[in-house]
């Protein structure tokens, strides 16, 4: 069941809650901010964060405790690559998008549309949500 959802600029983590690079090169948060967040978050029944900052995408990061999902989301214009340090993994760059957000029957899900080129402003990110459902 749905419960409640945090936006954010910066990802908390890119890969896994306990990683330490990418809080070195401000990919995401220190892990001691990091923790204490995540840990304030499952204490108030929050179960999504979603994030942009990176421009490239992330929609299957480790759960938090099993009970918090992270959703790192692109730009809709320019894009950045990044290797992991701790598993090796080539991010980004990825295609320009947007993202769908459901919510039904007590569940979220989210779809990556993909655009073709933009060029807003290449110096701007921007990331666009369209939220569809009603949240009860």
């Amino acid at each position: 069941m749905v419960q409640k959802t945090v936006f954010t600029h910066t990802p908390l983590y890119i890969e896994t809650p306990d990683e330490i690079n990418a809080g070195v090169i401000d990919y995401s948060i220190p892990i001691e901010q990091r923790m204490y967040l995540l840990d304030l978050f499952v204490e108030n029944g929050v179960d999504s964060i979603y994030s942009g900052h990176v421009h490239f995408e992330n929609l299957v990061t480790d759960s938090y405790k099993a009970k918090i999902n992270q959703y790192v989301l692109t730009s809709i214009n320019h894009q950045h690559d990044w290797k992991s340090e701790e598993s090796g993994i080539q991010w980004g760059p990825d295609k320009p998008s947007y993202y769908r957000v459901k919510v039904e029957n007590g569940s979220i899900s989210t779809i990556s549309q993909t655009l073709g080129f933009i060029d807003l402003n290449a110096s701007q990110g921007m990331t666009i949500f369209t939220v569809m459902g009603l949240i009860n």
